[in-house]
């Protein structure tokens, strides 16, 4: 019964959709998506607003931080720090902490990525191919963390200005950029009809 009102709702969408003139009809896919998406940034909102400690995605991301400090010769040892939502990975740089909280880690980045690969208006086996450009945001990720503890070694004054502007905004950068390519390499148009 199910699968009879999802077909029987299919066929007045796709009636209503072909009464559409072009215009509308882009429009309309615009809204779906804008919708789509903005649906999928619930479960971001409800991890930031109940303030969820994500310690063990945040702990692997040290670890790997702590790899390339290690290949770079920079002296840290790892530690946590408590605070009230739980304990954060942290690492100590010289007496100088630099914790890896929950914002820090690639999570938020990839679930945006995320959803916009899914809100985009393409069929499932090409959106399949976007997990493959997910890595790319987590070594980004780890790079620019790493690239944070040299900072905070060698200019301490500087760590703000980059954490800030330069690293954050480069992040949601490079998910746009990733997102782009990936949508404009398809072979689908973007204003296709529903089935």
């Amino acid at each position: 019964m199910k699968n009879k009102l999802i077909i029987k709702m299919k066929r007045k969408y796709s009636k209503f959709y072909k009464s559409l003139d072009n215009n509308q009809q882009r429009l309309l896919k615009v809204l779906e998506f804008l919708i789509i998406f903005n649906l999928l940034a619930i479960p971001l909102q409800v991890i930031i607003h109940f303030n969820v400690n994500l310690y063990q995605l945040a702990f692997i991301e040290r670890t790997h931080v702590s790899v390339l400090l290690d290949l770079f010769g920079i002296k840290h040892y790892l530690t946590d720090l408590s605070t009230t939502t739980g304990m954060i990975p942290a690492i100590n740089l010289n007496d100088k902490i630099l914790a890896i909280g929950e914002p820090c880690t690639a999570f938020r980045s990839i679930l945006a990525f995320s959803a916009l690969v899914i809100a985009s208006p393409r069929d499932k086996n090409y959106k399949k191919k976007a997990l493959m450009l997910i890595p790319i945001i987590y070594v980004f990720n780890v790079l620019r963390i790493t690239s944070l503890a040299m900072i905070t070694i060698s200019n301490p004054s500087l760590f703000e200005l980059l954490h800030v502007v330069l690293w954050r905004e480069g992040l949601v950068f490079l998910i746009l950029i990733l997102w782009y390519y990936w949508f404009s390499t398809s072979q689908n148009t973007f204003y296709t009809q529903p089935q």
